[in-house]
């Protein structure tokens, strides 16, 4: 067997140890993403839209406050990333923002020369049977249709971008602050559910498939899933 050189260890350690570029990293599944990305030993800049108090679990992230609809001083901030990776959410009246986003993360990326994307989608997007999705499902709640609706769009936005390595990462039906637990399954386009019949995962565990899919490059230009067993 040839002993592994210098240059081939220094290509090993440079794949998994990446640079990522994260929007929203003090949101709800921001901060948990964040949190695995670094427990996992990438470097992470976090993009934020103003100034904030950093907590302390956080503190190794170097924070820059950006307007990512300002494509020109967006791209520089995330100049020289690995990964583009996006938490954005919004609520509310600013529900539509999600397509806005969805542009403007696909237009930093290139200006950046930045390959790989990955963003936290919504569940809606999921076929719970062949060519029909959660969001058209007469049992899909109506209050969350606007948002579903919103994120559906940004999803289609994502399937022009052929020359980017994308990652649409929806999570599963219910997504909650509970446990994490390490026992989950990861999948394509099709809703997952446990062995209980429900289709649920925490934010701990939904963030750390989300960071795993960084590297494993598993769902490259396609929708992808998680849920618990």
């Amino acid at each position: 067997m040839c002993p592994i050189s210098h240059a081939t260890t220094h290509f090993m350690k440079e794949r998994s140890e990446m640079k990522i570029a994260l929007i929203a990293p003090t949101g709800k599944i921001g901060f948990e993403i964040a949190r695995e990305a670094l427990r996992q030993g990438h470097t992470v800049t976090g993009i934020v839209r103003t100034g904030r108090p950093v907590p302390e679990e956080l503190q190794d992230v170097k924070f820059e406050v950006a307007d990512i609809y300002d494509t020109a001083s967006f791209g520089k901030v995330i100049h020289g990333a690995d990964v583009l990776a996006s938490a954005f959410g919004v609520h509310g009246e600013h529900i539509g923002e999600l397509v806005g986003a969805a542009q403007s993360i696909i237009s930093a990326a290139r200006a950046a020369d930045i390959k790989r994307v990955i963003v936290v989608g919504g569940a809606a997007s999921l076929e719970v049977a062949p060519g029909e999705k959660l969001l058209n499902a007469p049992y899909f709640p109506s209050d969350y249709y606007p948002y579903g609706l919103a994120h559906d769009e940004a999803y289609k936005i994502y399937q022009t971008a052929d020359d980017l390595e994308w990652t649409f990462f929806s999570p599963a039906a219910e997504i909650s602050p509970s446990e994490k637990t390490g026992d989950y399954q990861t999948g394509g386009g099709s809703l997952l559910k446990g062995a209980d019949g429900l289709s649920r995962i925490s934010y701990a565990d939904y963030a750390e498939a989300f960071v795993n899919e960084i590297s494993q490059r598993n769902h490259i230009r396609s929708i992808m899933t998680v849920a618990h067993r």
